[in-house]
């Protein structure tokens, strides 16, 4: 661990942070190679896939509207520390870490229950179809978010975007001549379209575009919410449910430190085989005179 001492100087230019980089991926190995426990992106952010197994219930993950709900996990980093407290003299690698959530859509759900939801109606109502600005709206909510077919291959695609066509009214051309997409998912796939007025689901492709029918639909898992999926109700939602007090807070990010084997039971099997601990002491609080 002398090689911390090149993550530390005056000097910009002299700082390398390899050392550090790589304690931040193998600080990650147990999220990383633990199956169905958690989602991870990158190296600093993880949520739990199942939250009531760690004591964590409705009101720490309030469910949000439009097929959308609140996930737990934790922020992640590895800092260098510098100075006594209650560490050794000299320098020291510490793991920073908090409690955080996030919204992200309701894995394997129906696209058109989402669309209900989105719409705050049945399937009967808006089966007829729905109008223009309808369309605009469901745009913003699901553009960017990644489905899969219920059908063939079950191949996935991020939605491009909402046609103002609908599969009774949209045609394919083939070599047999037009064909309605009603008609050819009847004659391809036997599927009988129950909603053919809703508006097509387009998948950007070149040089045009494919169309798929919202009821053949399903979203794919572990899809964080974006910033433009989000509305101003589900924003206010967010902030109280992540406004804790204090206490909770910790208690929060010491059950997700135990999850993640970030504590100083030393369970890091990863972090033993480089014959490295976690020690349970805390940097103090800055003290001003």
């Amino acid at each position: 661990m002398h090689d911390l001492k090149n993550c530390v100087s005056n000097n910009p230019d002299e700082i390398n942070n390899s050392l550090q980089q790589f304690l931040e991926i193998l600080a990650m190995q147990e999220v990383f190679f633990m199956q169905g426990r958690f989602v991870s992106y990158g190296t600093g952010e993880c949520y739990l896939m199942d939250p009531s197994q760690f004591g964590f219930g409705d009101r720490d993950m309030p469910e949000l509207q439009e097929g959308k709900y609140v996930a737990i996990g934790a922020a992640k980093g590895v800092r260098i520390i510098e100075g006594l407290g209650n560490f050794k003299r000299g320098i020291n690698a510490g793991i920073v870490l908090d409690a955080k959530k996030a919204a992200f859509h309701i894995d394997n759900q129906h696209l058109l229950e989402k669309v209900e939801s989105i719409f705050r109606r049945t399937r009967a109502e808006i089966g007829h179809g729905i109008d223009q600005q309808s369309i605009l709206i469901l745009s913003k909510a699901l553009k960017g978010l990644y489905v899969r077919c219920s059908y063939g291959k079950n191949r996935e695609f991020a939605i491009a975007g909402i046609s103002k066509e609908n599969a009774h009214t949209s045609k394919l051309a083939l070599k047999t001549g037009e064909m309605s997409v009603e008609k050819y998912f009847m004659t391809k796939y036997s599927i009988k379209l129950k909603y053919p007025k809703l508006p097509l689901i387009m998948e950007r492709c070149q040089p045009k575009n494919n169309l798929y029918p919202i009821e053949v639909l399903v979203v794919c898992e572990n899809q964080r919410v974006s910033k433009g999926q989000q509305t101003s109700s589900q924003v206010q939602t967010m902030i109280r449910a992540c406004a804790t007090e204090p206490s909770v807070r910790l208690m929060q990010t010491n059950i997700l430190s135990q999850a993640m084997k970030l504590d100083n039971s030393n369970q890091h099997k990863w972090m033993g085989k480089c014959n490295m601990t976690i020690t349970d002491n805390l940097m103090e609080n800055v003290k001003i005179s």
